[in-house]
């Protein structure tokens, strides 16, 4: 059974950055192939892997609410979705990638999310690990668009409103009733580790703090010449950090 890590934070605080070097850890470490799921409408992590996206889920979602006459005979509605859902599925380096994007126009989606669970569900057992990018509100699991979630990563940056939104999430997952086994922490771009405020914030936050990743000018020169992170080098302090976050992680 595959192991689906659903990556959450408030927007600013590196959650994306943190879904990518996981997907890069996995890679180097062969455990291929990966299913990255972009579940944020700003929708950045094409770009973080280096991968470029044609289609959304949105799109299609869309377009089969429009083509729905149009299914050739005897072909179920299902499979028909299935043929367009394959078609969005953007590929590279052992990573396949969705992209969830927003539906295109007004009306009820229920059955095509319907299907769309089935889809995700069924692609799922192809890949032993599922890495969702997901928006800070957890729509799309409070909807039930993804099967479970097996692991919370949740990620702040190294301020009191940081940790104090984490907290918010997870107050929001418990209300929205998601059973989540596991849930821990990662705490980015930090310059000289936790500072001992934030550390009394941690205290009963509910969540295992597994590391620090550290201010890294080597991903801040990978986005000025608009480079992914895949391609950070061994010397990356941010890469080496989250090699440590992983071992306990994964």
């Amino acid at each position: 059974m595959s192991k689906i890590i659903a990556v959450a934070g408030k927007g600013g605080s590196g959650k994306t950055t943190v879904a990518a070097l996981l997907i890069r850890e996995l890679q180097n470490r062969r455990k291929v192939p990966i299913l990255a799921i972009d579940a944020d409408p700003v929708a950045n992590l094409g770009p973080f892997l280096g991968i470029k996206v044609e289609n959304t889920i949105g799109a299609v979602e869309q377009e089969f609410r429009n083509a729905r006459e149009k299914i050739p005979p005897g072909m179920t509605k299902a499979s028909y979705l299935e043929i367009l859902l394959n078609g969005a599925i953007a590929e590279r380096n052992g990573v396949d990638l969705l992209v969830m994007g927003r539906p295109e126009g007004p009306g009820c989606y229920c059955s095509v999310h319907n299907l769309l669970r089935e889809f995700i569900e069924k692609l799922s057992t192809n890949y032993p690990y599922l890495i969702v990018d997901n928006e800070a509100g957890m729509e799309h699991f409070s909807r039930g668009t993804f099967p479970r979630v097996d692991h919370l990563l949740l990620v702040s940056d190294p301020s009191r409103r940081g940790i104090k939104s984490v907290k918010s999430l997870i107050r929001l997952v418990q209300d929205l009733q998601l059973k989540i086994p596991e849930y821990s922490l990662v705490v980015d771009r930090t310059r000289s580790g936790i500072p001992p405020e934030i550390q009394a914030d941690l205290n009963g936050l509910g969540a295992r703090l597994l590391g620090v990743i550290p201010e890294d000018q080597e991903i801040t020169g990978l986005d000025l010449h608009d480079l992914p992170i895949t391609e950070l080098s061994r010397e990356s302090s941010a890469a080496r950090a989250f090699s440590e976050i992983c071992d306990l992680l994964l």
